[in-house]
């Protein structure tokens, strides 16, 4: 809420002060010479033209799809100005670039957005330079005229300057904000390949990689997630003298949410923003089901973590909104059913199903293939379905808790 806020102040600004100054400049060019007025006309333009886009797309992250919707149109029309007003070399290459990848920043992609903000740099770069050279033929006009221009120019300069460092700070630099999260991959990583080193557990994930499960599994990366994802949990639940990195209290849950997503990220070379982005996804999510979902239940945590990265997953493939919703609902209705019957090294064998469930669901996802609200307790609305499968697991499994803990006291061992 702050880096929006932020963003939004910095955007007016930045347009405040180009009003500012196109207003400073008319005085300044009645001053001059018919030819300079015009040159530095046209470049002050661009530079207002140049400055809008950049405050537009500053204030598209912080707002939801509908005003979002109009700032682009704001924004195509500050680029057909700037596009019509073309008096420098270095601007229509840059203009040209702005056009091919301005769609996808105003689409939420991160490097799209970094370029575009490149190219308007450039842009409002080549314009500065112009208007700098203007200023120095002015010069001989008379020295009042020549120092307001360069004073003008000096001052858009600066608010580019810091306008732009606000960007990379805001729009950029927030990644480095939330790259903790690939520790906790690697924290579960290392508790995985250690269960590889010997009898952990059921040894689930070290089987998984044994030549003739190879060959009924296949080695691609359903089998590798499937290794690690299990392996890890095979390790915390003998007792292994190595930390996981839990999420919402679970050891396991922390597990199911992060390695699944990292071994897809990896296998498919991810890059590291795409990574540290599917894990964060994944994590809240699983934050976001178990907060109605309550801190025990006779529901498998399983359940909620492979949900978080099936996500993750969906999100790697290149998957939107649309397609992440679908993958929850084809998980709600595969794994609603999964019960908790205590800590034990058997967990492995569930986190195992839930995990290749949460790949099958993001498959079938990015094919718009989804359970439907005519289908058990799947809802139309993605998070209407999540408190379906929690109301379940916190008001309808209770007498089922009582139940298990009874079979598993009184059993003979």
């Amino acid at each position: 809420m702050v880096h929006a806020q932020s963003m939004k102040f910095g955007a007016w600004v930045m347009i405040g002060m180009n009003l500012l100054m196109a207003f400073g400049a008319i005085w300044v060019f009645t001053r001059m010479a018919p030819a300079i007025r015009e040159i530095l006309s046209r470049n002050a333009r661009s530079l207002y033209a140049c400055e809008e886009m950049l405050g537009f797309l500053a204030c598209a992250s912080s707002v939801g799809p509908e005003e979002r919707a109009g700032l682009r149109q704001q924004f195509e029309g500050a680029l057909a100005r700037a596009n019509a007003n073309i008096t420098e070399r270095g601007e229509a290459p840059a203009l040209r670039e702005i056009e091919q990848i301005y769609p996808a920043a105003f689409s939420g992609d991160g490097a799209a957005v970094r370029k575009t903000v490149a190219a308007l740099t450039r842009l409002s770069d080549s314009n500065r330079t112009a208007m700098s050279e203007a200023a120095a033929r002015a010069d001989q006009l008379g020295s009042d005229g020549a120092w307001a221009i360069v004073f003008m120019a000096l001052m858009l300069f600066v608010a580019g300057t810091l306008f732009k460092r606000s960007l990379a700070r805001n729009l950029v630099a927030p990644l480095e904000e939330i790259d903790f999260i690939l520790e906790a991959a690697e924290m579960n990583k290392k508790a995985a390949e250690k269960s590889f080193t010997g009898p952990y557990g059921h040894s689930l994930g070290r089987l998984l990689r044994k030549d003739e499960e190879r060959r009924i599994f296949g080695n691609g990366i359903l089998s590798e997630i499937l290794s690690y994802t299990s392996g890890a949990c095979d390790a915390r639940m003998s007792g292994a003298m190595i930390p996981v990195m839990s999420n919402s209290g679970s050891g396991n849950q922390g597990v199911s949410a992060t390695l699944p997503v990292w071994v897809y990220a990896e296998e498919t070379h991810a890059s590291r923003e795409q990574m540290i982005r599917a894990l964060m996804l994944s994590g809240l999510t699983v934050i976001y089901i178990k907060q109605s979902l309550g801190r025990l239940s006779a529901l498998c945590g399983c359940v909620v973590a492979s949900t978080g990265s099936s996500c993750g997953i969906t999100y790697l493939m290149g998957g939107k909104y649309t397609e992440v919703s679908y993958a929850v609902k084809n998980m709600v209705a595969n794994l609603a059913g999964m019960l908790c019957d205590g800590a034990k090294p058997s967990c492995a064998l569930k986190v195992a199903t839930s995990t290749s469930t949460a790949v099958m669901s993001a498959m079938l996802a990015m094919e718009h293939q989804c359970v439907t609200a005519n289908e058990g307790i799947v809802d139309d609305d993605v998070d209407q379905s999540i408190l379906n499968l929690t109301r379940i697991g916190r008001e309808g499994m209770q007498q089922t808790d009582k139940l298990i803990l009874e079979i598993m006291t009184t059993k003979k061992h």
